[in-house]
């Protein structure tokens, strides 16, 4: 199954959890004009590695269909310092981690903000198999004459805040405030219900997950021969048709086109879970409001979103349940 794993997927979506208190990562940068050179006999810094410039950076660009930009930045720095328009963003330090979720079909572009980790990311993408381009900075692009994203806050949906004051731990997960969840055990039991059937008529081995308004599990059903990949996407399809709003489907549509969505400040959107972007998740609205989302995995990506949906339309009216 072809999977597409972001922890801060689009533009607007990387701001949603901008809210970390730390300050940007310093990276190495060339020395200043009139800096005392170093002491004779010390190491040289050793340049990041495939580094290239704005103009080849540029070129690669003209054709997107074969180049995956990744930015190993946290998403704070996206935030403050900008980027480029479309990406995936996973942290440097749960690179390796993700790889299996990344495309060994396109050359890959890594971005920090100097190219430090962007080269050490790229050296651990080459040692993996994956065909890397190069490695980047952000600042140095636009030192370069290059024009970076910048990322504003999205205006408040659904009465819910889209910022709020720099969190504590968790990766600062507490930046976003709890939301009461309309979604109690009952209701969940019976989207499982109903997905599990649509699913098992199909003789479909997916899983099935249900969230909260806050992206958090509430319930997972696992069919029989189901892999674990489809237990991870169906909960990763879940949280991004939460924190965007959509099915999943027009988030993959959007990323592909080049359009920023609007993000929704949850704490699944500023901790470390991360997100499918895959069509199968698909979000559940009560009463207007969004109340929690239903994401499967295992199966084709339209078969997903249609026992997906099954579960979202045995909780509420079809008329009501999305959007």
């Amino acid at each position: 199954m072809n999977t597409t794993h972001l922890t801060a997927g689009l533009l607007t979506f990387t701001l949603a959890a901008a809210a970390h208190a730390q300050q940007p990562a310093q990276e190495a940068r060339p020395a200043a004009a009139g800096q005392a050179a170093a002491a004779p006999g010390a190491a040289a810094e050793r340049p990041a590695f495939k580094k290239i410039t704005r103009a080849r950076f540029d070129a690669l660009l003209k054709e997107p269909g074969k180049v995956l930009v990744l930015d190993v930045r946290r998403p704070d720095e996206l935030q403050t310092i900008g980027g480029f328009p479309v990406y995936v963003s996973v942290q440097a330090k749960e690179l390796e981690q993700h790889l299996a979720f990344l495309p060994k079909d396109r050359a890959i572009v890594t971005v920090s903000n100097h190219a430090g980790r962007a080269g050490k990311a790229a050296e651990l993408l080459e040692k993996h198999g994956f065909t890397v381009a190069g490695s980047i900075g952000a600042q140095d692009y636009e030192a370069e004459g290059g024009t970076l994203v910048k990322i504003t806050a999205p205006p408040p949906r659904d009465g819910q805040p889209t910022a709020a004051a720099g969190g504590t731990g968790q990766g600062g997960r507490n930046a976003a405030a709890q939301l009461p969840s309309p979604i109690d055990a009952a209701t969940a039991r019976k989207i499982l219900a109903a997905a599990e059937q649509t699913a098992s008529a199909a003789s479909a081995k997916v899983a099935i997950a249900v969230v909260d308004v806050n992206g958090d599990l509430v319930a997972l059903s696992r069919l029989d021969g189901a892999s674990s990949r489809a237990v991870v996407s169906a909960q990763g399809k879940a949280r991004a048709a939460i924190l965007f709003g959509v099915p999943t489907k027009a988030v993959s549509d959007a990323i592909a086109a080049g359009t920023p969505l609007p993000a929704k400040l949850t704490p699944a959107g500023v901790g470390t879970s991360g997100i499918v972007t895959n069509q199968g998740g698909v979000p559940l609205f009560i009463d207007g409001k969004l109340a929690g989302a239903v994401g499967v995995g295992g199966s084709s990506s339209a078969e997903d979103e249609r026992f997906a949906k099954s579960g979202v339309d045995a909780a509420v009216p079809p008329r009501s349940s999305s959007r």
